[in-house]
Formats: structure tokens, C-alpha cells, sequence
């Protein structure tokens, strides 16, 4: 998983990985960097002691219950400012340790990552940045001490370079601001899925809606320049998921009130082909025709309700949660959990809804022997899941959440059970045609660090 601060990535002059090289790391001495809000440096490792323990889990949780940031271990400082890069030794078992502590002291557990980075021509020095993500579930306890059986806790938060206790009324304010952001939180999510709804052709009979909003708002920058290379990366990251985009490309763009829209044809008043729409705040809503052409020679399609295939219908989920989640965390900078939404709309002709039908995926079967799915009113409920940002960076993640929703979908059609992806979260290929496996196969092979 890759955790994004942009304003650290910008001072760094890359992104936050194993692969930044020492010299970024050392040029914040240059730069005289001084540490913030986001930013700690340690000349050492935290030692192996309580006492050592206890400075560790309660830096990860200042972080933790502020902006997030960065803790750098081999870089020392003198009134705050960076002015010496010794590195410290790198081992698995520190690292293994550092895990440990912050597993066994942090409540509940916040997302952050151990990364090393190595000094030039290896060997074993180097420095270890620790990377904390904020996140929705703030504020994060510590345990300070240990009495005997009965330990103390205490919330920390980080306040410029230093770090702050929260008292008695600070801590209720930051319980109710959680409860607060939850709120927002399922506001914001139905404020973006509707606006999607809104702009869907009446006149077509099945769409699949996708929306991704993070929890924690990111912020892309609308510029001339930057709209033109999203459609440039919308194209290039659609080819590389896991169902290719049936519109024809490439994507007209405009820019709207805080979010950039793009889809085949923009001059219809109503969109009536697959369509993108994209918020500054990296919130994402993705819009899919998914029911079965006419087929004359099945009567399952050339009369009755406009039908939903299973497997369609999980392609369409995956490449939505997945390039909603790639342009979430490497276009807005966003971090921590997000919540996803299935939403089926069958409007029909006249704008009212209609019956709707879901033919579920059979192994080894050729699509023309299936027999039609149930059929179900309009009334299917909108399908939400939750998950971190950071873990849809795998495509077995995406697969394990696209499960989850799939099935909550197949029960409103009177299904019982998904077999598009297996039980261990990878798609029963047997159950799809060939391009769709193909195209499957490739995008689950991909590495992490192309997508």
C-alpha cells in the first residue's frame, strides 16, 4: 500500500516509497526543513524499552490524530530544524518490533506503513520512515504505562513540532467530531452518487452506478493543464483494469463545479453512454450501461425486463472501485478508509421504474443455455461497503470487497450466492467469457507500482 502526503511528497521530490533514494532524504538538511504538523525527525531508533515503546506509539498516534505525516529515523535536528542525516541500522527485526508496539499500544489500530530506505550501495544503514495516514476513526488512544493489570491511556495529537495531551473537554470534542464526520461522511457519499443519477439517460433501460468517497477529503487542483492529463490517465488506467470501457474513446472532458466529468459525447443533455465523474475532494462516481442487448433468438432478452448478467455486473464493480480508488489516492492524495456504493438503476421509458432482472453465472455453461434470473422490482437498495484506500491498491483486495457487494446485490434478486468471484476473493474464471478473462488475467498479474 502507498500512503500519500502530498506536501511531504513535494519536499521529498517523490512519492513514499522504498524506492525514494537517501539523497531526498538528506536534502532536507539543505533545505534547512524544520519539523511541523507532518514532519518528526529522530537522530536514533526508539530503544527497546517501555519507556522507548511508549515514545514510539505515541508519536504514531499524535500523527494519527491530526494531519498525518511522517516520522524520519536517522535524521537529526537542533531547534527543530534538520542538520545532520547519520542514518541508523536497518533490520527486519526492528521493523518487526516497531509493528509490534504500535499493534499492541494504538487504539483503535491506525493505518501507517514502515518503509526503509536504504543507503546508497546498500548494506545495513540506512533511515526508516514511518507513515502515518489521518483517518475518520480519530482520535487514537496510547497506552502510556502499564500498573500491574490496570494500564493508563491518553489521547496525543501533534501541535507544529511538538506533541500536546488532549484534556477532558478536547477529548469529548474530538469523539464528537468523529460522530461528526460520520455524518458528513454518508451526506457527502449520497450528495455524489445522486448527482451521477441525476445525468443518466431516462431513456436507457439498466445502468451500474459505482461511487467511491474516502473518508478523509483530498484535494485535486483544477487547471487546463492538470484536466488534460487526467483524460489522458482516465484512458490509460480504464485499459489497464479489469473490464475495458465498451464506449468508444477517447473521453470528452468539462469542468464543473468542483469535479471534471468525462464521457464519450458531452453534447446530449443526458449521458447515455459510460461516464466518469470525477471530484476535487477525490470523491468518484462512475456510471456503466450493463444490461443485455436484444438478443431475437433469446427469449429471455427479447421480451420482459431488461436483464442484469452477474458477471457484467462484477466486471463493472471492479473497474469502477478500482480507478475510483487509483485516482482517490494518486490524483487527490487521499488516505484512510472510504466507503463504496452499488447502486442499479432501471428507469425505464417513461422515467418510472420498471422490473429488472439478474441472471446469475453458472460454471462451464454456455451463455445461451442460462435460464432467466428472478425478477424484482426496481427497488433494489443501494450496496455499500467499506474499506481502506490503501488496501485497493491490490486487485484481490478489490475482489474481496467487490464480493461482499456482489452478494448483498444477488440477495435482492433472490440469489443466494456469488459465484462471478470465488471464496478466496479471485474471479471463478470459468464463469466468463473469454475476452473477460483475458482481460482479468492481465489485470490481476499487474504490479502494484503500474497501476
Amino acid at each position: 500500500m502507498t500512503i500519500r502526503l502530498p506536501r511531504i511528497e513535494a519536499i521529498l521530490d517523490g512519492p513514499l516509497t522504498e524506492a525514494l533514494p537517501p539523497s531526498a532524504l538528506k536534502r532536507l538538511l539543505a533545505a534547512r526543513v524544520s519539523e511541523s504538523w507532518d514532519i518528526d525527525f529522530k537522530r536514533e531508533l526508539y530503544s527497546r524499552t517501555p519507556a522507548g515503546d511508549e515514545e514510539l506509539a505515541k508519536d504514531v498516534a499524535a500523527m494519527a490524530n491530526s494531519v498525518g505525516g511522517v516520522i524520519v529515523l536517522g535524521i537529526g535536528e537542533k531547534e527543530d530544524i534538520a542538520v545532520e542525516a547519520p542514518g541508523v541500522e536497518l533490520s527486519r527485526e526492528t521493523k518487526e518490533s516497531m509493528r509490534q508496539t504500535i499493534a499492541a499500544r494504538v487504539r483503535p489500530f491506525p493505518e501507517y506503513e514502515v518503509l526503509e530506505v536504504a543507503e546508497d550501495g546498500g548494506g545495513d544503514r540506512g533511515f526508516y520512515l514511518i507513515v502515518v495516514a489521518a483517518n475518520a476513526a480519530a482520535p487514537f488512544l496510547v497506552q502510556t504505562r502499564s500498573g500491574g493489570s490496570k494500564p493508563s491511556w491518553g489521547f496525543p495529537r501533534r501541535q507544529q513540532a511538538h506533541t500536546v495531551w488532549l484534556g477532558e473537554h478536547e477529548i469529548a470534542a474530538a469523539y464528537r467530531d468523529r460522530l461528526t464526520r460520520a455524518q458528513v461522511h454518508a451526506g457527502r457519499l449520497q450528495n455524489v452518487s445522486e448527482l451521477m443519477d441525476r445525468q443518466l439517460d431516462r431513456g436507457s433501460r439498466g445502468w451500474v452506478q459505482v461511487t467511491v468517497v474516502p473518508e478523509i477529503p483530498g484535494s485535486f487542483e483544477l487547471s487546463t493543464k492538470s484536466v488534460a492529463e487526467l483524460e489522458k490517465w482516465v484512458y490509460e488506467a480504464q485499459h489497464r483494469g479489469p473490464a475495458p470501457p465498451v464506449t468508444p474513446l477517447p473521453l470528452a472532458s468539462r469542468t464543473r463545479f468542483r469535479r471534471v466529468e468525462l464521457t464519450a459525447d458531452l453534447r446530449p443533455s443526458f449521458w447515455k453512454s459510460d461516464s466518469v465523474a470525477l471530484h476535487t475532494d477525490g470523491s468518484a462516481s462512475l456510471a456503466y450501461l450493463a444490461t443485455a442487448p436484444v438478443d431475437p433468438s433469446d427469449p429471455a432478452t427479447a421480451a420482459g425486463p431488461p436483464t442484469f448478467f452477474e458477471t457484467v455486473l462484477a466486471a463493472r464493480l471492479l473497474a469502477g472501485m478500482d480507478l475510483a480508488a487509483q485516482y482517490a489516492s494518486s490524483r487527490a492524495g487521499c488516505s484512510g478508509g472510504c466507503t463504496i456504493e452499488l447502486r442499479l438503476t432501471c428507469p425505464g421509458l417513461g422515467g418510472d421504474p420498471e422490473p429488472c432482472a439478474l441472471r446469475p453465472a453458472r460454471i462451464r455453461e454456455p451463455w445461451g443455455t442460462l435460464g432467466p434470473g428472478l425478477d424484482t422490482t426496481n427497488d433494489v437498495p443501494a450496496i455499500t461497503a467499506s474499506a481502506e484506500l490503501a488496501d485497493l491498491s491490490s486487485p484481490i483486495a478489490i475482489c474481496r470487497v467487490a464480493r461482499g457487494v456482489l452478494s448483498d446485490c444477488l440477495t435482492a434478486f433472490g440469489h443466494a450466492e456469488c459465484r462471478a468471484i470465488g471464496q478466496d476473493f479471485r474471479p471463478l474464471l470459468a464463469a466468463w467469457q473469454q475476452l473477460d478473462r483475458d482481460n482479468l488475467e492481465r489485470w490481476l498479474a499487474l504490479p502494484e507500482k503500474t497501476r
